[in-house]
């Protein structure tokens, strides 16, 4: 949007999008729960964002849109 519309209008997408949407800050201990997930498969490159994904995911039984097969392999629920 940036290059395509230039900065004007870039900013004003971005607090449209700022105003419209609900922040998750997680918790320390929701960290702390994403690193020991993402532990539990030493032969994955599973992220910390993807881990607290998970986590998240998990606590508020919502579905990931993703297309990202790390998701399958921590059994979270996918929405494809």
């Amino acid at each position: 949007m940036l290059y395509r519309l230039g900065t004007e209008q870039a900013i004003k997408f971005a607090r449209n999008c700022i105003e419209s949407l609900y922040f998750l800050n997680p918790s320390q201990e929701q960290y702390i729960t994403a690193a020991e997930k993402a532990a539990c498969f030493p032969d994955q490159k599973i992220t910390l964002c993807d881990a607290i994904t998970a986590i998240l995911s998990e606590e508020m039984k919502l579905q990931v849109w993703t297309y990202d097969y790390h998701f399958d392999v921590m059994k979270v629920q996918v929405w494809r």
